[in-house]
């Protein structure tokens, strides 16, 4: 648990702090240190589509837009709720928009 006076990490369950001897504010400190910690599961949803577009790329024509778009809307939830995981959404996007760049020159080969 993290003191909210001088950021020393103490031990769970401890009622003070053992660095300055502040209070520490129990259930509400650990509630708080959890949801900021949280990774956004439409960040990981996204990069798991967009790996699997690699592997299945037959399906990847499909899966590639639907992993870009589900990690555009996790970028908005990371941004406005802080939460982990914007590198996620980031490499799903990078690896969608390959795919998909791949399917654009497959397709305008074959005409």
């Amino acid at each position: 648990m993290l003191c909210t006076k001088c950021n020393t990490e103490n031990e769970p369950g401890v009622k003070y702090c053992i660095n300055c001897g502040a209070y520490l504010y129990g259930v509400d400190n650990i509630k708080r240190e959890k949801k900021s910690s949280d990774t956004s599961v439409i960040a990981i949803i996204s990069l798991l589509i967009a790996i699997g577009s690699i592997h299945f790329f037959v399906f990847s024509i499909i899966l590639a837009p639907i992993a870009i778009l589900l990690a555009i809307v996790s970028l908005a939830e990371i941004n406005s709720s802080h939460k982990k995981g914007k590198e996620l959404a980031i490499v799903a996007i990078i690896i969608s928009s390959i795919i998909a760049f791949i399917w654009i020159i497959l397709f305008l080969a074959g005409s």
